[in-house]
């Protein structure tokens, strides 16, 4: 989307209400779209969520700047899947695998 595109769309939103994007991680994508939405503010403290959170009835007025959501292959589902992973192994050597990658890791740096 280029500046005009975005200034456009912009231009039709209330000049009031507040602006969001999707919480978490890091880098950037492309912006495909612009809606108006409401939300509850201050709604997650975690820091992997975003603070506030799309409601259909929620308090606030707010524009949404929507990303490009890009498919992960072959992520699997953590919860399903981790019994692949850690069923054979101990704690300790969970520990010790950590230790080790973190060691590695230093070393590269």
């Amino acid at each position: 989307m280029k500046v005009k595109d975005l200034l456009t769309l912009l231009s039709k939103m209330p000049a009031d209400a507040d602006v969001v994007a999707k919480g978490y991680e890091g880098g950037v994508d492309d912006i495909i779209n612009v809606q108006l939405v409401k939300l509850n503010r201050d709604v997650h403290a975690e820091w992997y969520y975003g603070r506030h959170e799309i409601k259909e009835d929620g308090d606030i007025q707010a524009v949404f700047i929507q990303r490009e959501e890009r498919e992960v292959e072959e992520a699997g589902d953590y919860s399903k899947d981790r019994h692949k992973w850690l069923d054979d192994q101990d704690m300790d050597t969970v520990v010790k695998r950590i230790q080790e990658k973190r060691k590695n890791y230093k070393k590269t740096k």
